[in-house]
């Protein structure tokens, strides 16, 4: 077919849908407030059950092929919950943002104007720690209480899999809706000006991805270490065997890259939308990502080395290890791809 008949082809066909059709297909979608955040909510729920059912199977089955003893269940039910809350937190605190700066939700009519003395943005990693101290506190006690009752002879991988998603879909849900309320509507009515973050571009790169992408995951990837070191921690003469500890490393390092690289990646182009992101100075455009790119260029060749000479390893040596590797790993990934984000967002806005 060539492009005249196609076209043709395209015109003819258009012409006989209905043109209420065609603008509820093209018309970009901009939803109500009440509307937007039930979507979020869900959007959310639905992305921590599928996310959490994969990640419950996939370190699960490192464990065991049949079922979990009470500690191994009761340690991924507690950090899996816990990490859950901060994440949910995180998101809850941006999500809807991001929509509304990119015009797709509607607020409510009415609503007054928000003062100059209003607050600064909320760093949406504060408000992952509050969801953290509270929402993961909470379900971590309940886990801990309640765990020997529900599983006093151990659980099957898959139904405490199929448990631990839908626990984490119910409370991811819970904290997006209270991030999403009246604090949401307060932030969205920011003036530009209160939404800058007050420091260097550096700084910002520190502040707002490496430094904390490495201390969560340098917390977390420690007590995942804790739940799956197939020797008991208190066994002192029981090793690692070099095998599991490559394959860990590999497998670990792998999916902290794909998925450190997709949030910050995310995260900084709201950021630079909403404008918190600071323009970098003119320096800092040409050389900012140098140094922690060739630091990410070198950790990676020293990794890949040291896999191929790892010694079995203590339980406690090798979640050390695995606690600080994953943590600086994060870091100078999370430096590195926000500030290459930063720096074609403002590429693309110059051009425009």
């Amino acid at each position: 077919m060539d492009t005249e008949t196609g076209e043709s082809w395209f015109r003819r066909g258009r012409q006989r849908v209905p043109a209420r059709v065609w603008r509820a297909v093209g018309a970009p979608k901009q939803l109500a407030y009440p509307a937007a955040r039930v979507a979020a909510i869900a959007l959310t729920a639905t992305g921590f059950f599928a996310m959490h059912l994969s990640g419950a199977w996939f370190i699960g089955s490192a464990l065991t092929h049949d079922v979990l003893t009470l500690t191994q269940a009761r340690w991924l039910w507690v950090v899996g919950l816990a990490s859950a809350s901060f994440f949910a937190g995180h998101t809850g605190a941006i999500g809807l943002l991001d929509a509304h700066s990119q015009q797709r939700v509607r607020l409510p009519e009415g609503l007054p104007e928000t003062s100059q003395d209003a607050q600064r943005a909320r760093n949406p990693w504060a408000v992952a720690a509050q969801s953290l101290g509270v929402w993961g506190g909470l379900a971590a006690a309940l886990g801990v209480a309640f765990s020997p009752r529900w599983w006093p002879n151990g659980v099957h991988l898959m139904q405490f899999a199929w448990q631990f998603a839908a626990a984490s879909a119910l409370l991811s849900g819970v904290v997006v809706a209270q991030h999403t309320g009246q604090r949401f509507l307060a932030e969205a009515r920011l003036a530009p000006e209160r939404r800058r973050f007050s420091g260097s571009f550096n700084a910002y790169l520190w502040q707002r991805h490496a430094l904390p992408q490495g201390v969560v995951n340098t917390l977390l990837n420690g007590l995942v270490g804790v739940a799956i070191a197939p020797v008991a921690v208190n066994q002192s003469v029981a090793l690692v065997p070099a095998s599991f500890v490559q394959r860990d490393a590999l497998g670990t390092g792998l999916l902290l890259t794909l998925v450190i690289a997709g949030g910050v990646r995310a995260y900084t182009r709201f950021e630079s939308r909403w404008g918190v992101a600071p323009v970098p100075r003119e320096p800092e455009r040409r050389t900012g990502s140098l140094p922690m790119l060739g630091l990410l260029v070198a950790s990676s060749a020293a990794a890949l080395l040291g896999l191929t000479q790892v010694p079995a390893l203590s339980a406690w040596t090798f979640i050390v290890s695995r606690a600080i590797g994953c943590g600086v790993w994060s870091a100078i990934v999370a430096y590195w791809v926000a500030c290459l984000t930063v720096r074609r967002a403002m590429l693309i806005e110059d051009a425009s």
